[in-house]
């Protein structure tokens, strides 16, 4: 039997209020796109097939951004209240849209990381897919189900690549759990990586220092 060929889609939510930014960060200046614009640009120059960017409704500016930069727009009939939520979103638009199997992958990174790397995301799904070619030769089960993450000097970053049947829990994850919750359960392998893979734009000085550190 041929051993599986994992494919990988992002999820990337997108549908935050940007509070203590004051003003829609995600559509900042980046150098000579927006910061959404790069962080999809990013993405798409990676290996994963689609980008699904989940957008609050009513946020016509952004998600026409995310749509010319070559996304896919999940709108959701309400607003998301966190990143959970966000990602629960992409993930039944991906049980309607995706025939995916139980060795393809979703990648999950914020929206606000322009900085993300095409190479990084690459190194995460090359890893995620040599973790399901061992699961597959040991009779890949959904109890054994692979994540991987990045990390920097021990702090772990983004993106984080899950197996696919680890979308049903993600579904079913309480009002007191997150995504690390089932990073944690799972004891996800974890690789080391650049800095890249953290931080994010949450307030003004954030966004400040990010642009000047990368020259944007």
């Amino acid at each position: 039997m041929m051993e599986p060929t994992p494919r990988a889609v992002a999820i990337v939510p997108a549908a935050g209020e940007s509070q203590r930014m004051g003003t829609a960060k995600l559509l900042l200046p980046w150098g000579a796109e927006t910061v959404i614009e790069t962080t999809i640009g990013a993405w798409r120059r990676s290996c994963v097939e689609a980008v699904i960017v989940v957008v609050s409704p009513g946020n016509e500016p952004l998600a026409n951004a995310c749509r010319a930069a070559g996304a896919t727009v999940v709108v959701p009939h309400a607003p998301p209240p966190d990143m959970k939520a966000s990602l629960q979103q992409g993930i039944r638009y991906l049980n309607q849209s995706h025939d995916a199997d139980a060795f393809d992958c979703f990648l999950v990174a914020p929206a606000d990381m322009p900085w993300i790397e095409p190479a990084t995301i690459d190194r995460l799904a090359a890893e995620f897919a040599a973790e399901v070619t061992a699961e597959f030769a040991a009779e890949f089960t959904t109890t054994s189900t692979p994540i991987v993450a990045p990390t920097h000097n021990g702090r772990r970053g983004h993106p984080i690549a899950l197996a696919w049947p680890l979308a049903a829990e993600v579904l079913q994850l309480s009002n007191e759990e997150t995504l690390k919750t089932i990073v944690d359960r799972h004891n996800a392998k974890e690789i080391e990586c650049g800095p890249t893979v953290l931080g994010d734009l949450d307030t003004p000085n954030d966004y400040r220092q990010a642009r000047s550190h990368y020259n944007k």
